[in-house]
This record gives C-alpha cells, sequence and structure tokens, in this order.
C-alpha cells in the first residue's frame, strides 16, 4: 500500500497524544511515548485495508439506557483475553484525558476530532461513565513494542450516533494532515479499514506517524452498542505497518457489553 509505505520527514501531535489517551496516565502510558519516539522499523506485515462503511448488522435503536460505570466494568473483558504476557493495567475511571492545551496548529484542525474515538470517553461529546484496559508489549528498560487496549464510555444515545457520524464524515478528508509541535514540523496519515460487521453502527481506521526515519501507528475499531462505545486500539511503536486491534478480542467485548446492555450476565 503506496500510503502507508511513503515515508515522511515529521512527528504528528494528535497521535502522540492518544498515546497517553490510550493507555493513561500512568508511568507506561510515559514510557510508551518515549518508545514511539525511539522505535526501530520491524518489517511486520500490515493488515488489508478495506472501505470503511458503517458494519453494523441492524439499525440503532437509541432506546438503551445508557450504562452506569458499574455495568461497564462488569462487560470490561478479563485480564486473561489480553495478549500473553503482556502488563496489562486497567483504569476503572477511563483512558484519561485527550486533545491538546494549546491551540491547533495543523492544517486541517477539523480533523482533530477524528482522535477523540480514540478516547470516547473525553470526546466532545462527554459521557456518562467509562472505563478501560490496555496491555503493554514491554522491551524493558521502560519501552514498549506496542499497545492493545479497550475502552468503553457511555454517551447519550444522540450523541453516541454523532460521534459514529462525525468520524465518518471526516475520515475522507484526513487522509494527510500536518501539524508541528515546538515547531518541529509533522504529519498523519489516516487509512480507512473494514469494520466489523458488530453492534449498531462501526468504524475502523489506521492513524499512521512519521517522525524522522521513525513511525508509529494506531489501529482503530470503534462499535456502538446502543449508547455505548466499545474502542479497540492496537498501537504498533516498531514501525509504519496497519495492526488492527485482533477481530476476538473486538467481538469479545462487544458480546459482552451486548449481555450486560440486555441485563444478562457478560459471558454466560
Amino acid at each position: 500500500m503506496p500510503l502507508i509505505r511513503r515515508r515522511v520527514a515529521a512527528l504528528s501531535v494528535l497521535p502522540l497524544l492518544v498515546v497517553l489517551s490510550a493507555c493513561g496516565t500512568n508511568a507506561g502510558a510515559r514510557d510508551a511515548v518515549d518508545a514511539a519516539k525511539s522505535a526501530v522499523p520491524t518489517g511486520s506485515s500490515p493488515a488489508p485495508s478495506g472501505n470503511g462503511s458503517p458494519g453494523g448488522t441492524k439499525a440503532p435503536t437509541g432506546k438503551a439506557a445508557p450504562l452506569t460505570r458499574a455495568q461497564l466494568k462488569e462487560a470490561l473483558v478479563p485480564r486473561s483475553a489480553m495478549p500473553e504476557g503482556w502488563l496489562v493495567q486497567v483504569d476503572p475511571n477511563g483512558s484519561g484525558g485527550s486533545g491538546r492545551d494549546k491551540a491547533d496548529t495543523s492544517d486541517k484542525p477539523e480533523c482533530r476530532a477524528i482522535g477523540e474515538m480514540l478516547s470516547p470517553g473525553k470526546t466532545s461529546f462527554g459521557s456518562t461513565a467509562e472505563t478501560s484496559m490496555i496491555a503493554i508489549d514491554s522491551a524493558g528498560g521502560g519501552k514498549a513494542y506496542a499497545i492493545s487496549g479497550v475502552n468503553l464510555a457511555s454517551l447519550t444515545p444522540d450523541d453516541v450516533r454523532s460521534l459514529f457520524a462525525r468520524t465518518e464524515r471526516l475520515l475522507p478528508g484526513c487522509a494527510l494532515i500536518h501539524d508541528s509541535l515546538d515547531g518541529t514540523p509533522g504529519s498523519v496519515e489516516y487509512v480507512r479499514q473494514e469494520a466489523p460487521a458488530l453492534g449498531d453502527a462501526a468504524v475502523a481506521y489506521a492513524a499512521v506517524t512519521h517522525v524522522g526515519a521513525k513511525a508509529w501507528v494506531h489501529g482503530v475499531v470503534a462499535v456502538q452498542v446502543g449508547s455505548t462505545v466499545v474502542e479497540s486500539t492496537y498501537v504498533n511503536l516498531s514501525s509504519d505497518e496497519i495492526h488492527m486491534p485482533d477481530e476476538s478480542l473486538v467481538r469479545q467485548q462487544v458480546e459482552r457489553v451486548q449481555a450486560v446492555t440486555a441485563g444478562r450476565a457478560p459471558g454466560a
């Protein structure tokens, strides 16, 4: 895929901040950011891309009441669902802050909203409850090769629909954006991926970030289940090859949220 393989000497502010959002505010998150800056390409194989159309299997009903924090914690996949041997961290209060404190300097500031899907509990829409879990493939010495994470957030029915619709609307015009951090120019490429046929609606994309000769990639799959956003992320900190979240993990997390939404015990 030429778009992915093209090298750009750049740093993208948005995905760098998103690493923090996906990991929370703990030391592991900061180590992951350090790893993103010093990662060495490994030459792994990219996942196939698709048309990125919503993969919903039924029309959104908008009738499900937002899940409470206790219900989201019940619905969260068990630690055993994360990659074996990785360092697992659970944040019962969600995935941490997102966004930036100073004015957006990118050439397409509207595209920043796409990154909000990575931390749905901290979007401009806000949430009523959230929780998250991440697993870090540690390289030792405070560095990491990759991060796998799931985020659950309860929004109002109108807001969850708006979040998915906005992301779908923005993706076509955000294939490549430029930004800077402390005067360092950079770029990020948003590449649509095939969305799974799960939930009420679904969207999938990859954010490919370049900095000098190094790069890292966020693979994002988000599924709407009633008033809940089920977001899964795989962050490849070693190269610019796209790795999307494991399909079985995404499906298991969606099914657990569907069970709790229906008043059943997850996994029953």
